[in-house]
């Protein structure tokens, strides 16, 4: 906190405040006005970012990530900041909320909204406003990819929502932080990518080559993601963490190229609540692909099915409940897929934990480790 009572902004170095335009009555009701203020970025920014600092009746809104042809976006990225209010508010706007430009290195650009409560506040009825921060990406000429190269949000209390940018933008990083709110994605495509809250959802369609994170705790997680491995000698990882909230994905996983000879990706993948569900499906993978996934929960079901191209060993356990790993649900333990036969090998197969590997050549064998985990719940692996 700084002596005028503003939070601090450690790290950051203040570029110069907002201009706000006037103030326009609400169309709807007159008693409610809107403010705005607009910055501009460019494209080739090395980072790009939103932050927000502070408590008191404005510590919290929405944010809006979208996408415009708008010629006057060429090569810019603009970030406007709505403020409503309602004109019966005792406190002036300017004694609790600022909003400025901000620095943090060379080529680095961002936002910063600060927020105080006003001397011997108590939130009432008599108090009203709400805070909307849009970002708006230029969408690019001759059907190309706009190219950002890093993007991120620090914003608690704030709502996210991402329009569908998947097919037009890529973030080569981005993360997308708040708390108590939702974030949810029409799709995206990345690198390297967060998405992080607390006590709400995480909900979209993702698409990544390098590592994805969704963490959130006391609410659920539900996405589509779509995991390229580009690098014969990395994996491609993605992780989704919650608690007292169920998980529920479906994962694609791709490769450049890949044929029966080939190494078709390194994919490493781990998902764990508790006193939730489980359930992931793999829709396809690349032959020969080496994926390695861990899975696990307490006191809720865990649901596995894993494609038919998966070779390689599997664990599946669980106290108080059955364990079940096979084809389908079936409890053949040979398989014909691809014009090849995959085979069951157990070397455990008891009620409650089954071990054992799947493969269709000895090499296949070994290619591939999966580990699910529960606790006074069933657990289904499906090959």
């Amino acid at each position: 906190m700084t002596p005028s009572g503003w939070p601090s902004l450690n790290g950051f170095t203040v570029d110069h405040d907002a201009t706000w335009s006037s103030a326009v009555p609400r169309s709807s009701q007159h008693s409610y006005v809107i403010k705005e203020a607009i910055f501009r970025f460019p494209t080739s920014a090395d980072r790009l970012f939103c932050l927000s600092r502070g408590s008191g009746p404005l510590a919290g809104g929405t944010f809006h990530l979208t996408q415009s042809d708008r010629l006057e976006l060429a090569n810019r990225i603009e970030i406007k900041i709505i403020v409503e209010y309602w004109t019966g508010n005792v406190h002036t706007l300017d004694s609790i909320l600022k909003v400025c430009e901000l620095r943090r290195m060379e080529n680095q650009y961002g936002i910063g909204i600060l927020t105080r409560p006003p001397p011997g506040f108590e939130m009432s009825y008599q108090f009203y406003a709400n805070i909307k921060v849009v970002v708006t990406l230029p969408r690019p000429q001759l059907a190309a990819i706009l190219q950002l190269k890093n993007f991120e949000t620090d914003l608690p209390m704030y709502s996210h929502l991402i329009d569908n940018l998947a097919s037009t933008v890529y973030f080569r990083t981005i993360s997308l932080r708040t708390c108590n709110t939702p974030i949810r994605v029409e799709s995206i495509g990345t690198g390297k990518a967060s998405f992080e809250s607390s006590n709400a959802p995480i909900e979209g369609l993702f698409a990544t080559n390098t590592s994805l994170k969704i963490v959130t705790s006391n609410s659920h997680i539900r996405a589509s993601v779509f995991l390229q491995s580009n690098d014969a000698t990395s994996f491609s990882e993605l992780t989704m963490r919650s608690s007292n909230g169920p998980i529920n994905a479906s994962i694609i996983l791709g490769a450049p190229t890949s044929t029966s000879s080939e190494r078709g990706g390194n994919f490493s993948i781990n998902a764990s609540t508790q006193l939730g569900p489980l359930s992931l499906i793999f829709p396809s993978a690349p032959p020969s692909c080496n994926l390695h996934l861990q899975g696990s929960t307490s006191l809720g079901p865990a649901d596995i099915t894993l494609p038919k191209t998966y070779e390689g060993a599997f664990k599946v356990q669980t106290s108080l409940g059955l364990a079940f790993a096979g084809f389908g649900n079936r409890m053949e333990r040979v398989e014909r897929v691809h014009g090849a036969h995959r085979r069951l090998l157990f070397e455990q197969d008891g009620a409650v934990e089954k071990k054992g590997s799947v493969c269709s050549s000895d090499e296949g064998r070994w290619r591939g480790e999966v580990k699910i985990m529960t606790s006074m719940a069933p657990v289904t692996l499906r090959f």
